[in-house]
């Protein structure tokens, strides 16, 4: 059977675009594109630089504007200057100084550019100390504005975070207050804009939130923290296209004051970690730091030590009742610089039962893997599945127990259909999906005799898959039935299922030859380097559960034509093992996997793979493109 798989989750052919410049149009910057800058914890920073840098490309249709944005911080340096440059594809290679624009962004008029198919721009900042001597200047990226005539719609967005945590701490010296959102699109030749707003997109009305209680974000997907702002905000970027329809991506983002408050038991202890954004890099620069730590109870303080092995966190002795309430702080820095975190409280909830047992077994009624022995973890769980929850609930103890319940949780993409205890149908049980992340579901137990034994079959399918894994810990809770009535609690072991799009999912990146002069003839042109190994060509994920051999084909669509429609006297070729030439129209094979194996991301050495090969007529001058179509099949059998 020939099944043609998805790529990127479209139906349709992935296309990607592959360029060969003139050497005139080759751009080298106004400047050299200077060295990033560079942070010291408690020093600041030591290496001026740019942490926000423009994009290499940009894609705009004729008559919109385009803000690109940049951030330049100095290291102990007096105030600089800052001066945009201008060329575009008619400049003939001269660079042009942007009037009255000191400032790290420009904005674009594309209609000011009839005409022009690229504009290429350039940040120069410069300090000086009124010697030519000590003139000291750095460039950006050179970002390269392609500007077209028609809409190129988006038909996805994934977007990510520089960090997942930010303080909000009033004169913080020494951690983020602010962090970067960025987006990848696909195509990556999208036209139309990325916007930015706090909590979800709504598409009825198309208006961002920019600021709430939380934090602010700006047009470049900057984030900043209020000032003693405590919580979890949704950052969220989205592209609307000209037919209206639109995409959009969240993500999650920690907002407090370094440390975080806990919960845990009678007999039990609890662990307080400073908050780091999950950077290893500040994990590091924090070795140098001196930490300590404080204990509040009924508003006394007093210093404590730290764990040992990691001075970023704190844990509690074992905890008693009279533990409930105590707050805990650290402070970090040396004596010039210091931060202290907020108060986080513990909270000491009662002891649980060891007498009381909860223990589960899961089973995929529609997916048996052999290799899948431990019934509390359910691997390779895919869309479609039905997936059987078997909850045994025993009383160990000497007391009988009394309005008893079993909450577990489900992820957001599984419907529950069926709930039984003892084999007959509960229907009063309670689903909470106000959580986005996951589900709530507590079902009735009511009476559990000391000794009894009962158990509670839970039914549901996964829709979809969002995540590569879900776990939670069933939970029983229910009073004692004895004259104090105190509550108990029983946790049962984690609950694991491992999800898997079964399919295979691809990532096609633009491929770029090196340029072309005016001149050369019958000459082979290799790729950049970024599409040579060690990166991958094409990023492949394969997720299949039955992994039947599959091969990657390529197609080229048309010929080489720049702006002005004319066409390059080239061809590809792909090298392997043989030399074998494209013919547009026709798909080769430039991939292929065995039997059992997944299928692996492409990477080719610098002399393989698709190179392009001049002809005999001499190249004019231009940027030139042509269109790929990339197939990822099963291979017939």
């Amino acid at each position: 059977m020939f099944l043609k798989l998805s790529v990127l989750n479209d139906p349709l052919p992935v296309s990607t675009t592959v360029r060969a410049e003139s050497a005139q149009s080759k751009s080298e910057g106004r400047v050299a594109e200077s060295n990033p800058p560079k942070h010291v914890f408690l020093l600041g920073w030591i290496r001026s630089g740019f942490n926000l840098q423009p994009k290499s490309d940009y894609y705009v249709k004729f008559g919109e504007s385009l803000m690109i944005q940049t951030n330049f911080v100095p290291s102990n340096k007096p105030e600089g200057s800052s001066q945009w440059w201008i060329k575009t594809n008619n400049d003939n290679g001269e660079w042009t100084p942007v009037e009255n624009n000191n400032s790290g962004d420009i904005t674009i008029e594309t209609q000011k550019y009839k005409g022009v198919s690229e504009i290429q721009c350039q940040l120069v900042v410069t300090y000086s100390s009124g010697k030519k001597s000590f003139e000291k200047t750095y460039g950006s990226k050179v970002a390269h504005i392609h500007v077209t005539n028609t809409e190129k719609p988006a038909t996805d967005i994934k977007i990510k975070l520089n960090s997942d945590y930010i303080y909000s701490i009033k004169e913080n010296m020494l951690f983020d207050s602010s962090t970067y959102a960025s987006a990848m699109i696909e195509p990556f030749d999208t036209t139309n804009k990325v916007h930015w707003t706090l909590g979800e997109y709504n598409s009825d009305t198309n208006v961002p939130i920019l600021e709430n209680e939380l934090a602010t974000i700006n047009n470049s997907g900057l984030v900043t923290a209020q000032e003693n702002a405590e919580g979890e905000v949704s950052v969220t970027g989205y592209i609307i296209n000209e037919d209206g329809t639109s995409f959009s991506d969240t993500k999650k983002l920690k907002i407090g004051g370094g440390l975080e408050d806990r919960t845990s038991h009678v007999g039990q202890r609890a662990t307080f970690h400073i908050e780091t954004g999950g950077s290893d890099q500040k994990d590091d620069e924090l070795k140098a730091a001196t930490i300590k730590w404080y204990r509040v109870v009924n508003g006394k303080t007093k210093e404590i030590s730290g764990n040992k092995d990691n001075h970023l966190e704190l844990t509690t002795s074992v905890l008693t009742e009279a533990d409930d309430g105590n707050q805990y702080y650290a402070t970090i820095g040396n004596q010039n610089k210091k931060v202290e975190t907020r108060h986080a409280k513990l909270t000491v909830l009662q002891a649980t039962d060891s007498k009381i047992h909860v223990t589960t077994k899961l089973k995929n009624l529609d997916y048996e893997d052999k290799n899948n022995s431990d019934k509390t973890i359910l691997k390779k769980v895919a869309p479609g599945d039905r997936i059987e929850y078997t909850f045994t609930l025993q009383n160990g103890s000497s007391k009988d127990l009394k309005e008893s319940s079993l909450k577990i949780y489900l992820n957001q993409f599984t419907k529950c259909k069926e709930v039984k205890l003892e084999n007959k149908n509960v229907d009063k049980f309670s689903l909470d999906n106000s959580d986005k992340k996951k589900q709530s579901l507590e079902i009735p137990i009511g009476q559990l005799k000391r000794g009894q034994e009962l158990k509670v079959t839970v039914l549901t399918e996964i829709s979809d898959v969002s995540e590569e894994s879900f776990s939670f810990k069933p939970i029983l809770v229910g009073k004692y039935d004895d004259d104090k009535g105190n509550g108990y609690k029983s946790e049962g072991n984690t609950v694991t299922l491992e999800y898997t799009s079964n399919n295979i999912r691809a990532i096609i990146h633009p491929i770029r030859f090196k340029p072309i002069s005016l001149f050369e003839r019958n000459n082979l042109k290799r790729r950049t380097i970024e599409t040579n190994d060690p990166n991958a060509i094409v990023e492949v994920k394969d997720t299949r559960r039955k992994r039947v051999p599959a091969r990657v084909t390529v197609k080229q669509l048309g010929n080489f034509t720049n702006e002005r429609s004319g066409i390059l006297d080239a061809n590809l070729l792909f090298f392997s093992s043989q030399v074998t030439p494209l013919t547009i129209g026709k798909a080769i094979s430039v991939a292929y996997s065995d039997e059992g194996k997944a299928l692996e991301s492409i990477k080719w050495k610098d002399d393989e793979g698709l190179l392009l090969k001049i002809g005999n007529s001499f190249p004019k001058l231009g940027n030139y493109q042509a269109d790929v179509e990339w197939s990822i099949e099963n291979v017939p059998t």
